[in-house]
């Protein structure tokens, strides 16, 4: 019974340390270089706040695809610098730009919903209209199903000894 509860305390401990990364999907319509929809999910750090200004800090990782071609960071290039605000909810339109290493590569899209794409290093130069960030909803946190787990885990527990004594 007590490692039951121990391990139970440890699950809730080890929950409640877990981190939820702030996550932005982007599309945007092909005009030039590519056909269909392009799409792009940047993953930031947590500390990030959605509205406000983006840092160096924030950046985590970055995918891009076309019907052209894809681009992942880090993997095809290393990380330069990240400029620009995301909106605070989905839907709303960004100026941002994405620069990398490896000679003219960058990611940008524009609160007119342009955006430009130019991944030198695996020949992807694109660009296009209908660009929107949208920030996906954050995960609901496992914590909040725990102390239910550990209350059931408690009723058992406590029904257990009851017809033990009863018996």
């Amino acid at each position: 019974m007590r490692t039951l509860f121990s391990a139970a305390l440890i699950a809730l401990g080890l929950a409640n340390s877990a981190n939820s990364a702030v996550v932005y999907e982007w599309s945007g319509l092909c005009t030039d270089g590519c056909t269909g929809f392009a799409s792009a999910v940047l993953t930031l750090e947590d500390t990030y706040t959605p509205g406000t200004a983006l840092s160096l800090a924030d950046f985590s990782s970055f995918f891009y695809s076309s019907s052209s071609g894809a681009f992942d960071v880090p993997g095809d290039a290393a990380f330069v610098s990240l400029t620009g605000t995301l909106p605070m909810e989905s839907g709303n339109l960004s100026d941002l730009v994405v620069d990398f290493a490896g000679g003219g590569t960058i990611f940008s899209s524009f609160s007119t919903g342009s955006w430009t794409s130019l991944f030198a290093s695996v020949g992807v130069g694109e660009g296009g209209t209908n660009g929107e960030w949208t920030l996906r909803p954050a995960v609901v946190p496992l914590p909040a199903g725990l102390p239910l787990l550990l209350a059931g885990l408690g009723g058992l527990a406590f029904l257990a000894r009851h017809q033990r004594k009863s018996i």
